[in-house]
């Protein structure tokens, strides 16, 4: 077993606007969860490149380059989680 440091959080995510926004946004949404009301949160993640050419082993001083570059696509995620357990995924 393995223990791992844990990272600080960032000035930005425990400013005070950030933590007023937080409390507005929890004044809102307890009286929803207690009326019973489903709340859906939504994610958004892409991979920029599915192209994994560049990401390989070689020796030391060859180089890493292609003759041409091929246009790959990108994935985007959409994940959401609701209030009940249910999860929805998507991958475009």
């Amino acid at each position: 077993m393995s223990y791992r440091r844990l990272v600080h959080t960032s000035y930005l995510a425990n400013n005070p606007r950030s933590m007023v926004l937080r409390q507005q946004y929890a004044k809102i949404m307890i009286p929803l969860l207690l009326e019973g009301k489903r709340i859906i949160n939504i994610d958004e993640s892409s991979v920029p490149f599915m192209d994994y050419r560049r990401f390989k082993w070689a020796r030391r001083g060859t180089k890493n380059t292609f003759a041409r570059k091929e246009l790959a696509p990108k994935v985007n995620m959409i994940v959401a989680l609701d209030t009940e357990g249910h999860v929805y995924a998507s991958l475009t």
